[in-house]
């Protein structure tokens, strides 16, 4: 099938494993006429993914891979051993455009991976890496992955960051000119609890909008963000001029004096277009407002 002049390839949720894999990758190498590959939950282990990348690195006309895991049966577990062969691929590639590793456990090692190929990469624009067990001591690891790449979209939802990692991406974010307009950080362990010394989710926040002027999606989803140093913090922030389009906090534990304030600054704000505030602590009353002002 893979020469047989199809565009898409969709394999996903089968059981090809690592021999699968094997025998389709002298294919992959040489079809020029396939464009997105879907292998996702294929019980693919590290030999798959060496194969895999070894083939991707070759190929010509592939623009989009997907190998990540869906809920259930056939999970790919790439694991960081896999991820070797991803640096040759990125580093040589000049057409893979869409790259989704979610839920491989390739964990900080494996990103490392990534991240070394990605230096001086110019044609990647989307990489997912949820789900993946990243530790929160990968700080250098994603500031190589936001500075040295022109990526556009980043996923690291449901990864144990915590504060500190996603503060590293805020400063990042706020220090340099980049290229990410779609960040998601669902459930990764954030929290608007005051330390002795900052509130942390207040500075990822200022950093995130005020210092980006390209960030245009940002998913908080499923992090505890309740108390008033958040919410002012992104009310005012939404005011300040930033570029931001979409917001989304389902699952954040926003009351509801925060969700009147957080919708209110959306609603002055010059580009905010959507405001998601889906299963929060917010009352019928509260409802019944934000929806007699839209």
């Amino acid at each position: 099938m893979v020469r047989a002049g199809a565009s898409h390839l969709d394999l996903r949720k089968n059981s090809l494993g690592d021999a699968g894999v094997a025998e389709m990758s002298a294919a992959i190498k040489y079809s020029n006429s396939l464009v997105h590959l879907d292998l996702s939950s294929n019980e693919l282990g590290p030999k798959a993914g060496k194969e895999l990348f070894k083939a991707l690195a070759v190929n010509e006309s592939i623009t989009s891979v997907d190998v990540s895991s869906h809920e259930g049966l056939h999970r790919n577990r790439l694991c960081a051993k896999g991820m070797k062969h991803i640096v040759q691929l990125l580093r040589t590639s000049k057409i893979l455009t869409i790259l989704n590793l979610s839920g491989n456990a390739i964990r900080a090692e494996g990103l490392a991976f990534v991240a070394e190929g990605l230096t001086g990469n110019t044609t990647l624009l989307s990489l997912r890496v949820a789900q993946n067990e990243i530790q929160p001591l990968c700080y250098a690891v994603l500031r190589t992955i936001l500075v040295e790449s022109r990526i556009c979209e980043l996923d690291l939802s449901d990864n144990p960051l915590g504060n500190q990692c996603v503060e590293t991406v805020a400063q990042t974010l706020g220090s340099r000119s980049l290229s990410l307009r779609r960040l998601y950080l669902a459930g990764v362990g954030v929290t608007g609890i005051l330390s002795a010394s900052l509130t942390h989710i207040g500075s990822c926040t200022n950093l995130l909008f005020t210092g980006s002027r390209s960030l245009q999606t940002l998913r908080l989803d499923r992090n505890n963000l309740a108390g008033p140093a958040f919410v002012e913090s992104i009310s005012i922030l939404l005011s300040s001029g930033t570029p931001l389009q979409n917001l989304s906090l389902n699952e954040c534990s926003v009351g509801d004096s925060g969700g009147e304030a957080l919708f209110l600054a959306a609603a002055r704000s010059a580009s905010v277009r959507s405001l998601s505030l889906q299963k929060n602590s917010l009352s019928v009353s509260i409802q019944k407002l934000i929806t007699s002002r839209t």
